[in-house]
């Protein structure tokens, strides 16, 4: 079967558990942000057609960058979709949100300004103008790209790029299980430090990584999958850093 889509598409191409397809595009191409998300199918029939204008009122979609989902959507067992969005303040890319497609309604809302030191993100790093960012630099301190949810344990792991960061942390609670960065301890307030993953000899810490995905797990092994971009952006090891997008 060979077919095309004649919309604008950003970012979200994802095979949902039904075996539709959700992709993420424009209501019109003259918009100024991505702001649609369509379930579909391989024949091109629509089941859903949410403009996020509409169902984030506002609140959570922000003035900043040209995407109000930006990289990744899981879907969850009860069928709602956890997508990565900008949460209406000066930063963007730092906040999960829960959608219920059916009601075309968020149900929660993990903004992580509030799981995550505060000096992170007004005591960034990063240059006034990234290119990599979409020029949005110093309000693009997290610039999320990954969410993974585990269905068996209520965990979901998540990747920041701006941070050279991967955790996990309960969905349920926002608890914290742990953090994998080549940022110091001494560099994290105390009360982090236990969550900071203490790498054995030869293991590569990651730089503007993306796309972090479970695969497996037993009683003591996390097996995760990722693409490590090899860039140091902020936290990562500049010794190990290559030059790379």
């Amino acid at each position: 079967m060979r077919w095309y889509y004649l919309h604008w598409n950003e970012h979200v191409f994802e095979q949902l558990h039904n075996g539709h397809l959700l992709m993420y595009g424009k209501i019109k191409s003259s918009d100024g942000k991505y702001n649609l998300l369509v379930e579909t199918d391989y024949l091109g029939r629509v089941y859903h057609q949410i403009s996020l204008d509409k169902t984030l009122g506002g609140s959570l979609a922000g003035t900043q960058g040209v995407s109000i989902v930006h990289h990744d959507v899981a879907e969850m067992p009860n069928g709602h979709w956890l997508i990565t969005v900008d949460d209406g303040s000066k930063y963007v890319e730092d906040t999960i949100a829960e959608l219920d497609p059916k009601a075309c309604k968020i149900v929660k809302v993990i903004d992580f300004k509030k799981i995550f030191p505060s000096s992170m993100y007004t005591k960034s790093h990063l240059k006034a103008i990234d290119k990599a960012s979409a020029g949005l630099g110093l309000i693009d301190w997290m610039h999320l790209n990954t969410i993974d949810y585990d269905a068996k344990t209520d965990n979901v792991i998540l990747s920041s790029r701006n941070q050279d960061m991967v955790w996990s942390m309960n969905y349920r609670t926002n608890k914290l299980n742990w953090i994998f960065t080549s940022k110091p301890a001494s560099k994290w307030p105390k009360s982090y430090r236990k969550y900071l993953l203490k790498p054995t000899k030869g293991t590569k810490y990651t730089g503007g990584q993306h796309g972090v995905y479970k695969l497996s797990q037993s009683s003591d092994v996390l097996k995760i999958m990722l693409y490590d971009n090899n860039v140091a952006v902020t936290n990562g090891d500049k010794k190990q850093s290559k030059p790379g997008c």
